[in-house]
């Protein structure tokens, strides 16, 4: 059974892709919300928060470009149970925000584990061991970094775990990104994904990484077939 689907469009990138249109999918539309683009101010922030009270935490939520991944903070605000947050991406998101207080894309894990009580660890798959050495020694106690998928099948969690996807971890061949990417393939996520399922119960995913632009410019929809075609197969592998 496929699960439930959110979809929150930011930048009218999801009008051009077709994936979710034989799901049970919830359009959530957040183009009339300023504030929002790779930083969250605090009116975005309750505006979002309002719009989200009553959507599932449980299925796969689609947050658009990788600009608006602080959007898995309001998610995992929604846990009312311990669990471990599981962050395939790129990057680690544990930085802090280069302007003030204010949530970015690349400080909201670090939010998440400030003032989270419910999360116990955060294990990061994918991330560039060049990001892994701007951790701060503050929270290397409760992140984990498996090493293969020997590794992760190893780790034991008694807790559920929310999943949170950024496909600038995977390689160019695989989904063209306008920013830094790793090399991971799709084969390999999905076989991290698989032993994720195997071992844990997963309480919600999100997905972002669609490509970073205004679509009423956008000349390139390669990249927005290609991310089409990744979130088509992610819901797949993702599905019971």
């Amino acid at each position: 059974m496929k699960p439930s689907v959110v979809i929150m469009n930011f930048t009218k990138v999801y009008e051009y892709e077709t994936f979710y249109r034989d799901t049970s999918f919830i359009w959530l539309d957040c183009r009339d919300i300023p504030g929002t683009y790779c930083y969250c101010d605090s009116g975005a922030q309750k505006t979002i928060q309002f719009r989200m009270a009553g959507l599932p935490l449980s299925g796969i939520h689609f947050l658009d470009s990788g600009s608006y991944h602080y959007i898995s903070k309001f998610w995992t605000d929604k846990i009312r149970e311990p669990f471990s947050l599981v962050l395939i991406d790129h990057h680690t998101d544990m930085l802090p925000p280069a302007f003030g207080d204010i949530l970015s894309c690349g400080s909201w894990v670090k939010e998440v584990l400030d003032g989270n009580s419910n999360v116990k660890k955060v294990i990061l798959i994918g991330v560039s061991d060049l990001f892994i050495s701007q951790i701060s020694p503050d929270y290397l106690p409760r992140v984990v970094i498996p090493d293969s998928l020997q590794t992760l099948a190893n780790l034991t969690t008694t807790e559920p775990v929310y999943i949170s996807i950024d496909k600038d971890v995977l390689n160019p061949q695989t989904v063209s990104i306008n920013w830094d990417q790793g090399n991971m393939s799709l084969r390999e996520l999905a076989a991290y994904l698989s032993v994720i399922k195997q071992k844990n119960r997963i309480i919600g995913v999100d997905i972002c990484g669609e490509s970073d632009h205004s679509l009423l410019s956008l000349r390139d929809m390669k990249a927005v077939k290609r991310n089409n075609r990744v979130n088509r197969e992610l819901i797949n592998l993702l599905s019971d």
